[in-house]
């Protein structure tokens, strides 16, 4: 017996599921039962995190919690994902904040917003970024193209010429740590950063010094000692193998891991 139309892929214990075009949510229990959590009455439901999973009804999104409860009713044209007791929401072309709860924390003064991370928020005025605190007072200036988040300490943010855009990375006070260089960044993880400088990817330490070389098409950052990297087979253009990534490159790609001293290692721990 058929019980659903479509069941999302299981995270957590959780899933969503689909009954004649509406959505709900399910979960296993400690018996290993499905039982529901939440009934399709949702346009859309996306996935958890942090917790809570936006969620669509009449046109509008809120959040419900992993109790099934609608904390945050189904008010606003689009809600970001939750972080650090706050979430980014939009009416009209104006982004604000409000907590777990639904309460209002910043005002509606923003063109885009970011993730809360480390008491800081990437927030856009005239297509440009700075930073504001949890008080949403501004405390590091619009100067910026583009920015992440925060992680460990340093935010990695994009500037320059639209053509000629480079990422560098900043400290909490604004303060240029490592110099805008690179084609594309990833956060700090364990200490490390990926960046890539022509079509290649490396790692960089802190002060910005290269700590495993540009020879990478494509890495993850570092989680538990061990980074994903790949290896080019039988193609040499770097420019072309960064740019063609697609359904066939396991014919020509090679997928392995590394230490951070670049060593390899049989298998992801």
């Amino acid at each position: 017996m058929k019980l659903y139309d479509y069941i999302y892929e299981w995270k957590d214990g959780f899933a969503g599921f689909q009954i004649n075009n509406k959505w709900g949510i399910i979960k296993r229990n400690e018996q290993n039962e499905e039982i529901i959590l939440v009934n399709a009455a949702y346009d859309f439901i996306l996935e958890f995190y942090n917790d809570l999973a936006r969620t669509k009804k009449n046109s509008n999104w809120g959040m419900l919690d992993k109790n099934g409860n609608l904390v945050v009713d189904c008010l606003y044209e689009e809600v970001y994902l939750p972080a650090e007791g706050f979430i980014g929401i939009r009416k009209g072309n104006n982004w604000g904040f409000i907590d777990y709860s639904g309460n209002s924390k910043i005002d509606f003064l923003f063109e885009k917003v970011n993730l809360f991370s480390e008491g800081l928020c990437e927030v856009q005025k005239n297509k440009k970024s700075g930073f504001i605190n949890t008080s949403g007072n501004l405390v590091i200036d619009y100067n910026y193209s583009s920015a992440k988040r925060f992680s460990e300490g340093l935010c990695a943010v994009q500037s320059g010429s639209h053509e000629h855009e480079k990422w560098g990375f900043i400290d909490g006070n604004g303060n240029l740590i490592i110099d805008f260089i690179f084609q594309d960044v990833q956060s700090f993880s364990e200490g490390l950063a990926s960046v890539c400088l022509d079509y290649c990817w490396g790692f960089v330490d802190k002060t910005g010094k290269l700590v495993l070389d540009f020879k990478y098409p494509e890495v993850t950052s570092f989680n538990n000692g061990i980074a994903e990297v790949y290896e080019i087979q039988h193609i040499d253009d770097a420019e072309y193998r960064a740019l063609t990534f697609g359904s066939e490159r396991s014919e020509w790609v090679t997928l392995y891991y590394i230490d951070n001293k670049g060593n390899r290692v049989s298998k992801k721990l």
